[in-house]
């Protein structure tokens, strides 16, 4: 699952004046499955994503944060 970008995700949010719940039911998404986005106890799957984006009004990739570089052997 990617890594979602949790401070954009609240910080977008709050800039709307939504409360956590409202950005949930708009997106169809548990409010305490996006509380544990948010706080980064939680992953988030690409759909549910989307679905974050289409109701923050930002492109989907904008809420991934790039993977983490495999770390070599020793």
């Amino acid at each position: 699952m990617p890594t979602p970008n949790r401070q954009l995700i609240r910080a977008t949010r709050q800039k709307r004046g939504w409360k956590l719940a409202e950005l949930a039911g708009r997106a169809n998404v548990k409010p305490q499955h996006l509380a544990n986005i948010e706080s980064g106890h939680a992953t988030a799957s690409i759909e549910v994503l989307q679905r974050l984006a289409l109701e923050l009004g930002l492109p989907a990739k904008h809420l991934r944060l790039p993977d983490a570089p495999a770390r070599a052997k020793t």
